[in-house]
């Protein structure tokens, strides 16, 4: 109630006037206040890379104080008493003030400096109250419905202008604390976090290029700063109004509610054209947010100088394809050395760090992700990242340099050497030692020559690895393995195409050394007609629609083996689910980078709140033993495949 009283003495016209913020008051505000000490006293501290001091939060009346000029002029145009002013127009600012407090609406540009972003809101919201004054909204109502309608019209825009310029900046700007932490917008304000915290300042650090607007996460707090009262008074008119609070706060264009957006829409324009011209006057070149992107390639590159990591040796590789961090080894490292450094705000979790990573492009991404799959020095398949540019940590690579060195990504081994490739699905995290070329030729010469005896005279076969007869010329036979899901998902081959590569050999081959054994019985080979075979009728049908074919013929064959018991002791229960192990993974899969980034959209892995981004945990399997790389499937869904209780 305090804090009420001094804002309405400080809206009343009695007393002593407020200042109109100007370029002068600010700068001069910004120079002497108290936080801004520090940060002068930082910035003398001379280090490279710099580093950026943190941004002090304001609390809500200092930031009301700010905008005072806005709210006296948004009062005298509300012509409303004392009681409805609080409770429709102060209560949703003091609420914003409470949410953003002094952060920047962008790294750079237009209301870059502190406190900006609830600057650019205030303005907006007066802006669009004002300019709805010359819309008409309830065009074909009748009169009582537009008596009624009008005026709320009116409100929707003034609290969806205080809302369009929040969705983007929130979805673009990482509030960290000086211990890592990280604020989500989502969840609460950042004075609330800050206050749970114990802190009195932030670190920020910004996705690429952004500029402030409407985004999803505007509407997603929209109904917090509203207000319960409020939307209950937009209700009772209609459930429109609040539709079309939300979708204009979302940027999201809908014919029912176009004249309102159309307002909001054109105002924004004004305002930024109006930022812009102010701009140098009234924040100079002061922008808030520190570019990560130096500190994490001067602690990667200190590492190797260091000789903390050595080439070769996890977790760091490179070849002429690329250099490769392994992760999550290598996150650890370089936590570490932020520690040793002092650099606060930084990530201290695996997944914060990779993010941040790809953020500042270090590593590259595709559409699979950042993680790739390599093969350690004890031939062990990991996953790594890559980095953009070798040459920031080893000054010397070139692709040249590195052709006779050994081949670390897994997929550029398994393409160059056709027996790892056949025998890849059988791996159990080896990965098979590349061979000579004259011995890898030979190999496949006897491979090639391998036949197929011919299928029954009629009905469709499925030929099998089983079926397959050695020549004369192997040294031995190859061994009989399980068929991987690529080889199950074979499609049934009519008698005449199976048959017509071996005629189309015996026609250029003069001699022949293979031996000739009896063709396969007709109960051997044949198979329920148009019934290739398929594990996904052991997946619950929900699942069926979120995974693709491949995916979900694997996932069925993982929930057939762990229901029959086979493979015991590479899966058990885990607190959140069931965990499986990297073994059996790779007993079904060859690219389970890939794997795991597909079935990871569905949600059914599990992952930790502080480290969503991180698929791969360590587990007991059994009692007594180490703990073991694994995934683990959520407990809601291994309750519907029928492997958890």
């Amino acid at each position: 109630m305090q804090f009420l009283k001094r804002l309405r003495s400080m809206l009343t016209t009695d007393g002593e006037a407020i200042r109109p913020i100007t370029a002068a008051s600010h700068d001069q505000h910004t120079q002497v206040a108290g936080p801004d000490a520090t940060l002068h006293a930082r910035r003398s501290d001379l280090v490279y890379p710099p580093r950026e001091p943190g941004l002090p939060l304001a609390d809500v009346e200092t930031s009301m104080q700010g905008q005072a000029d806005y709210l006296r002029r948004l009062k005298v145009h509300a012509a409303t008493n004392a009681e409805k002013f609080e409770i429709r127009f102060v209560g949703p600012i003091a609420r914003l003030a409470s949410y953003v407090s002094s952060l920047p609406a962008a790294p750079h540009g237009n209301f870059s400096g502190p406190g900006g972003l609830f600057r650019a809101c205030v303005e907006m919201g007066f802006g669009c109250y004002q300019y709805a004054d010359s819309r008409v909204f309830s065009v074909s109502s009748g009169v009582e419905e537009r008596y009624l309608m009008e005026v709320r019209w009116r409100y929707v825009c003034f609290v969806a202008g205080l809302l369009w310029p929040l969705g983007a900046t929130l979805e673009a700007v990482r509030v960290r604390a000086s211990d890592g932490k990280s604020w989500s917008p989502r969840t609460g304000g950042v004075l609330e976090w800050a206050k749970n915290s114990k802190i009195s300042e932030v670190y920020l650090s910004w996705a690429g290029s952004h500029i402030p607007g409407p985004a999803s996460t505007g509407a997603a707090i929209a109904l917090s700063i509203v207000g319960v009262e409020n939307l209950t008074w937009l209700e009772e008119a209609s459930p429109l109004l609040t539709s079309a609070l939300t979708g204009i706060a979302a940027g999201v264009k809908e014919e029912r509610y176009a004249t309102a957006f159309g307002a909001v829409d054109a105002m924004w324009r004004r305002v930024t054209e109006a930022e812009q011209n102010r701009r140098p006057e009234s924040y100079g070149r002061l922008e808030y947010g520190s570019n990560a992107a130096p500190h994490l390639v001067d602690a990667i590159a200190a590492l190797v100088a260091e000789r903390r990591w050595t080439e070769g040796k996890t977790p760091f590789f490179a070849d002429s394809l690329g250099v490769y961090l392994q992760w999550p080894e290598a996150a650890n490292d370089i936590v570490e050395a932020f520690a040793r450094k002092s650099l606060p705000g930084m990530p201290q979790t695996p997944g914060g760090l990779l993010t941040l990573l790809e953020e500042c492009r270090l590593v590259k991404v595709d559409s699979r992700g950042s993680l790739v799959e390599i093969a350690d020095e004890e031939g062990e398949i990991r996953t790594a990242v890559v980095l953009v540019r070798p040459r920031m940590v080893i000054p010397e690579y070139s692709e040249e340099a590195y052709k006779a060195s050994r081949t670390v990504l897994l997929k550029a081994i398994v393409k160059a050497d056709p027996v790892s490739q056949a025998s890849s699905s059988q791996m159990q995290g080896k990965v098979v030692a590349s061979v000579p070329a004259q011995e890898t030729s030979e190999a496949q010469t006897e491979f090639d020559e391998e036949e197929i005896a011919p299928p029954p005279a009629a009905g469709p076969a499925v030929l099998k690895q089983t079926d397959r007869v050695v020549s004369d010329r192997s040294p031995k036979p190859l061994p009989s393995v399980p068929p991987t899901p690529d080889q199950t998902l074979e499609k049934a081959v009519p008698p005449a195409q199976a048959q017509a590569p071996k005629e189309a050999k015996d026609k250029t081959s003069t001699t022949s050394t293979a031996k000739t054994h009896p063709a396969p019985t007709q109960e051997s080979t044949r198979v329920p007609e148009g019934a290739p075979i398929s594990f996904l009728s052991h997946l619950p049908e929900q699942w069926k629609l979120q995974l693709k074919r491949r995916e979900g013929e694997v996932v069925g064959r993982m929930i057939k083996m762990i229901a029959e018991n086979e493979m015991p002791g590479e899966w058990a229960a885990h607190p959140n689910g069931v965990a499986i192990t990297y073994e059996m993974l790779s007993e079904l899969v060859t690219d389970l980078a890939t794997f795991l980034q597909s079935i990871a959209a569905t949600g059914m892995l599990y992952t930790h709140p502080s480290t969503p981004g991180k698929l791969v945990h360590d587990h007991v399997f059994v009692e007594g033993e180490k703990k073991r790389r694994c995934i683990v499937i959520q407990q809601f869904a291994a309750k519907q495949m029928g492997i958890a209780k």
